[in-house]
């Protein structure tokens, strides 16, 4: 059943995420608490750690792609900017004008980043192009119509 399950596309990407989000969590918080870095700046750290084991995984596992690296990469670089972008947003305001600590700012982060980049990655970095579409044009109109 294990097998079967990691068989589908989005059971697939959830594992990978999980192990890109526990990566990027975990190297943030390693950096921020054991080596002193700032929240924003360990949040840097830990993001740039978990882009590696995200593209790789659903590169080679999760759509198992066959896309040549110079179009899948900078589509999934600009979907992983942009989501960097909302969780640098999450960890900023969390930690800054709320107060809240960095543990929740990263609870945040670990939620809503994979959930949007799920959706984008799928619909646009690794869709592979879209098939011709037949031509119809001799069915457009019934018989004896126009």
């Amino acid at each position: 059943m294990i097998a079967r399950l990691a068989s589908l596309r989005i059971v697939r990407f959830g594992m990978v995420g999980v192990a890109a989000t526990l990566t990027h969590v975990g190297v943030a918080q390693l950096s921020h608490v054991i080596l002193s870095q700032p929240p924003l700046l360990a949040n840097v750290i830990g993001f740039l750690v978990a882009f590696v084991v995200s593209y790789g995984g659903h590169y080679h596992w999760t759509f198992e792609s066959d896309l040549p690296h110079r179009r899948s990469l900078p589509r999934f670089l600009l979907v992983s900017l942009s989501a960097f972008i909302v969780s640098e947003f999450i960890v900023w305001s969390a930690t800054g004008p709320l107060g809240m600590p960095m543990g929740f700012a990263m609870g945040a982060v670990a939620i809503i980043v994979p959930l949007t980049s799920y959706i984008v990655n799928h619909a646009w970095t690794f869709a592979s192009a879209l098939p011709e579409r037949p031509d119809t044009s001799e069915h457009r109109y019934p018989a004896g119509g126009r």
